[in-house]
């Protein structure tokens, strides 16, 4: 954040300071040599990012530090993706199909079923750890290889990396609830 000064001469007797505060962007553009056209996108850490493209294919972009580039390869063309998602704890990969089931990423093009229900939702933060809201806008939480029902009605939500669930539900006042959990 960056501040300018402006000094105004009035008719007055005293001198008017005036601070405008203003927020500089920087956007730089990650170039992909225009083979992919993303349409999701993960960010892994600094160096990782997991996309899907038009084609529901898995695609990972690694940092060059040289090259001062991403190169990009796919992961997957074989399954449908709708969405990757890279967990913050362990960076493990969890993948929503083109039904909303989620999946575990294991490795070449083999994963594994974690949902009997679709979700519209979820959030992960390590291979043990995610909470998700269902197409019935219920919300569940994953631990160690379980989902455990939380709460009807939710319209969405999110964790923190505590694991403290905040969420709103379907009334209409648009509260903001949190759910205390032990940490993670």
């Amino acid at each position: 954040m960056s501040q300018i000064f402006l000094l105004v001469q009035t008719e007055l007797p005293f001198i008017l300071i005036i601070t405008m505060k203003y927020i500089l962007e920087i956007y730089s553009l990650i170039h992909d040599d225009g083979n992919y056209i993303h349409q999701t996108i993960s960010i892994c850490d600094y160096s990782t990012i997991f996309t899907t493209n038009d084609y529901s294919d898995f695609i990972k972009g690694v940092y060059d530090d040289k090259s001062d580039a991403y190169n990009w390869e796919s992961v997957d063309i074989t399954n449908y993706y709708y969405h990757v998602f890279c967990a913050y704890y362990d960076h493990s990969l969890w993948i929503k199909d083109n039904f909303n089931y989620v999946y575990k990423y294991i490795n070449k093009n083999r994963h594994t079923p974690l949902t009997e229900i679709p979700f519209k939702h979820i959030k992960v933060l390590s291979e043990d750890y995610a909470i998700g809201i269902d197409y019935n806008s219920k919300l569940w939480k994953y631990i160690d290889g379980t989902w455990i029902w939380i709460r009807n009605n939710v319209k969405c939500a999110t964790v923190n990396y505590n694991g403290e669930l905040f969420f709103l539900d379907h009334n209409i006042n648009n509260f903001i609830y949190k759910i205390k959990t032990k940490p993670l």
